[in-house]
């Protein structure tokens, strides 16, 4: 939820790397959806945020 509201890029990039990292080293079913929740919440908070801005 990070990313929606304070920094979509900045987090969906992070929530990205680290999923990716939860996936292959343990986890790999939860690391891979971790991964893409994080893109699809990055996505959705830079759509609220330019919304909100125009």
């Amino acid at each position: 939820m990070l990313a929606v509201f304070l920094s979509p890029l900045l987090f969906g990039v992070a929530g990205l790397v680290l999923g990716i990292v939860g996936a292959v080293l343990g986890d790999k079913p939860l690391g891979w959806y971790a991964a893409i929740a994080s893109v699809v919440g990055a996505v959705v908070g830079a759509l609220l945020v330019a919304a909100l801005l125009n």
